[in-house]
């Protein structure tokens, strides 16, 4: 293990600080770590896991996503679970401040999470409908139609097809 037990245990104890339970670490056989934990957020526990390279220089940030993802859509919250904490590009960090950059990316995904999911409860999904604008604008294609197959006011799924999208081999994306 490239990462000390010390920086380690400062990532742990950063998860205990923030109320997290259950936490279990795991080194990955690909070179990444991974922390599991249960956190209560905004009423429910939920599973989560940072996942982060174990080098002594961050190039990328850790990832957080919901392990178990039976969360219904949710504005920065993918379907495979990865909340998108940045989509800022050209960031400016400093690499070796491992312990800065974990707490960063931790309590980020976590304020997310939680916004995500009072809006959601609120029924206010106008966040989750202008994160979907963006990626329509982002497709390459002259004439590009989304379809949701479900009703997001009516349905906890949100699925979308793209019609007559293509990237830069003209090819449908679904």
């Amino acid at each position: 293990m490239t990462i000390s037990d010390g920086v380690q245990q400062s990532f742990e104890q950063h998860i205990q600080s923030l109320n997290g339970k259950n936490i279990e670490s795991e080194d990955r056989k690909d070179g990444f770590i991974a922390i599991g934990f249960d956190l209560n957020i905004h009423g429910q526990t939920i599973p989560l896991s940072v996942k982060y390279i174990d080098q002594k220089r961050w190039l990328l940030l850790p990832t957080v996503s919901v392990t178990q993802c039976n969360l219904p859509a949710l504005d920065h919250v993918g379907n495979n679970g990865l909340i998108c904490v940045t989509d800022h590009q050209g960031e400016m960090f400093d690499s070796a401040d491992l312990f800065g950059l974990f707490k960063y990316t931790v309590d980020a995904a976590i304020d997310i999470l939680t916004n995500s999911l009072k809006s959601y409860q609120a029924g206010n999904r106008i966040a989750l409908y202008e994160e979907i604008d963006g990626y329509n604008q982002t497709i390459v294609s002259d004439a590009p139609v989304i379809v949701a197959t479900h009703n997001p006011n009516q349905s906890d799924s949100l699925y979308t097809w793209c019609i007559n999208c293509s990237r830069q081999r003209n090819t449908p994306q679904f």
